[in-house]
């Protein structure tokens, strides 16, 4: 979205679906970071290359 970053596209997302599971997935991976996904919720964040392997068991927690 050219008009908002991961953040600010979790906020508008919160405003109607507080408790939907959600996993960034960042290139930026620092703690200030990381401190932001968590300040708006984000259930996981995962750092840029990733692999399939860990996307599926952050699934698997997020699900079970």
């Amino acid at each position: 979205m050219p008009d908002m970053d991961g953040v600010d596209t979790i906020r508008e997302i919160r405003k109607s679906h507080r408790t939907l599971p959600v996993i960034a997935i960042s290139g930026d991976v620092s703690q200030e970071i990381e401190n932001q996904w968590n300040a708006v919720g984000v259930s996981i964040v995962l750092s840029k290359p990733t692999t399939i392997k860990r996307l599926s068991a952050c699934l698997n927690d997020i699900f079970s």
